[in-house]
């Protein structure tokens, strides 16, 4: 399995579905996946934690996934 070597971490983000799907042991959603990999990326942190943010908090993440976004040929 694939490692960081990350021990203590927390994922801070504006979505509030995300937030509330990480919490519960039965999901159903279209990230079901998306949640799958990052469970099993964090399995061996001593610590992870998801906080949910207000969109303000989180404008440099938007802004850097926007520029990701547009200067990415596959995207367009």
């Amino acid at each position: 399995m694939k490692t960081w070597g990350i021990k203590q971490a927390i994922l801070e983000t504006d979505s509030m579905e995300f937030t509330s799907l990480w919490r519960m042991k039965h999901q159903r959603s279209k990230i079901l996946a998306i949640i799958k990999q990052i469970q099993e990326l964090t399995e061996s942190c001593n610590y992870f934690d998801v906080r949910h943010v207000k969109r303000e908090a989180n404008e440099t993440a938007h802004k850097l996934a926007k520029l990701a976004s547009c200067n990415n040929p596959e995207c367009a």
